[in-house]
């Protein structure tokens, strides 16, 4: 356990506190950028949307809680296509979701 956790006994400084902030801000930082990323192609029948994710660990997770969420608001955003769930490409850090046009 020791290994893997920071403990503090003490009060942090300013420049201790503000380096552990820095740090979280960091990991929002990356996931923020990795909104960016997801981009939606509309063919005639069908929609391919691709979104790849952070390499650290951090951020991956909290964008990886946001998948179900984005495929919601994929289907809410134009309701002529269904989106399926987001599956991640092999030995990749990108997801794709297809979805099919409605009748």
């Amino acid at each position: 356990m020791r290994r893997f956790c920071r403990q503090i006994n003490v009060e942090p400084s300013l420049e201790e506190s503000s380096r552990y902030s820095n740090s979280k801000q960091e990991i929002i930082r990356k996931a923020n950028r990795s909104l960016l990323t997801l981009t939606v192609v509309y063919y005639e029948q069908k929609a391919v949307a691709t979104w790849t994710f952070p390499a650290n660990c951090e951020s991956y997770n909290i964008m990886e809680e946001l998948l179900t969420q984005a495929k919601r608001e994929l289907n809410q955003l134009d309701s002529r296509y269904l989106f399926n769930d987001f599956i991640r490409l092999e030995n990749s850090r990108t997801f794709s979701s297809t979805a099919f046009r409605k009748k």
